[in-house]
């Protein structure tokens, strides 16, 4: 019986993963599909910074522009960097990015880089520890 179970169910499985191509090619639905979209937008950083205030132990996360931009204030050098770190590794952030961060002192001014839609700027200084913008350019994007 399990045998039959897991026949009919892998056929049921393959069924409607070949059907989904025809719906989208017949029009499918359209809204659902636009919905789906416009939620990824709005989402795109929400839910880092949803994840991430779990783990920053300094409240140096800020999410603004209607979720559509984390603002990262460590506060100094000695700031909890927990929450910076998270959105990093949330967002994906590649190496080639986040070694011009690690490398960015007082005497350098604001950085700037973008990476998957996201536009990243930041200045670090002793006093003022990391200070970095992390916005959403395609929530912006008609």
């Amino acid at each position: 019986m399990t045998a039959n179970v897991r026949r009919n169910g892998t056929l049921l499985l393959l069924a409607a993963l070949l059907a989904m191509p025809m719906l989208s090619a017949c029009g499918g639905d359209a809204d659902a599909e636009t919905s789906g979209t416009v939620a990824t937008k709005q989402l795109r950083l929400t839910g880092a910074h949803e994840e991430c205030k779990r783990v920053d132990r300094g409240s140096t996360l800020s999410l603004e522009d209607d979720g559509n931009t984390i603002v990262i204030d460590t506060g100094s050098e000695y700031g909890d960097p927990s929450g910076y770190l998270c959105v990093i590794e949330q967002l994906d952030v590649p190496s080639s990015i986040t070694a011009q961060m690690d490398r960015t002192n007082a005497m350098m001014g604001v950085q700037q880089a973008e990476h998957n839609g996201y536009e990243f700027s930041w200045s670090y200084h002793p006093d003022n520890g990391v200070n970095m913008v992390i916005s959403d350019t395609r929530a912006t994007e008609g």
